[in-house]
């Protein structure tokens, strides 16, 4: 095992779970999993059990940004990647070789050809409580793994995933709350309306047209207008 993913593994198996108190903060626990094990690149992949509607997301959380994971979807769907069926009927956590954020493509590892550095792959399956079957995968990796390494990156991940699908499933909650004019707001926001030009649209007072803002950013979980608009966008709340 190398030296730095002896010295992750000594810390407490909680993994700082408590200092996880929002998706970002997952984002960043995430990422320093993958470095802990030389993986330079991780997505949270989303597989339905019904298969893929085209409108949903296939990417939950990852550390590719948003234009990679727009196309790396687009791929998937359109392309007749072989990555969704590849996943899908796994169930224990797996090496394989990987152009996974290149092409969406994986592959099996054949003991005759093994992976270069920087294609070592490990997907770990996990599941949703509503059945859909979600995977965490780690790619882009310098090496390959031991069982014992492959079992500490599993659990580590577990925990993590966990407390992703509670973040998740509180933040859609919250969404769900959003009222009809909250949403008018944000959709004149993304649109580059000002609160005085919304307020006059909407035929309100622009301290309303504020307090309606204040309140969606709020129940998205972000710290301005300008976040809350970015993540509608994300949640495909607006468009």
């Amino acid at each position: 095992m190398i030296q730095h993913a002896n010295q992750y593994s000594t810390d407490p198996p909680v993994m700082q779970s408590e200092a996880l108190q929002t998706t970002y903060d997952v984002l960043q626990s995430l990422k320093k999993l993958a470095a802990a094990y030389q993986f330079s690149s991780f997505a949270v992949l989303c597989l339905p059990i019904d298969g893929h509607d085209a409108e949903e997301r296939l990417i939950v959380l990852s550390n590719w940004g948003r234009v990679r994971v727009e196309e790396f979807e687009r791929h998937c769907v359109a392309s007749g990647s072989n990555c969704l069926s590849f996943f899908r009927d796994r169930t224990a956590p797996f090496l394989f070789r990987s152009s996974f954020d290149i092409a969406g493509e994986a592959s099996a590892i054949d003991s005759d050809n093994m992976p270069p550095a920087g294609q070592w792959g490990l997907c770990i399956p996990t599941a949703t409580a509503s059945g859909d079957r979600q995977y965490v995968v780690f790619s882009k990796g310098a090496r390959s793994l031991d069982e014992e390494e492959i079992a500490s990156l599993a659990y580590r991940t577990a925990l993590t995933f966990e407390i992703l699908q509670r973040l998740l499933d509180y933040e859609e909650d919250k969404v769900s709350l959003i009222t009809v004019r909250e949403m008018e707001c944000l959709r004149w926001t993304a649109n580059g309306k000002t609160s005085s030009e919304i307020a006059t649209i909407l035929s309100l007072s622009e301290h309303t047209v504020n307090h309606y803002l204040n309140r969606a950013a709020a129940k998205l979980g972000a710290s301005n207008r300008t976040h809350a608009v970015a993540k509608a966008f994300r949640q495909k709340l607006i468009d």
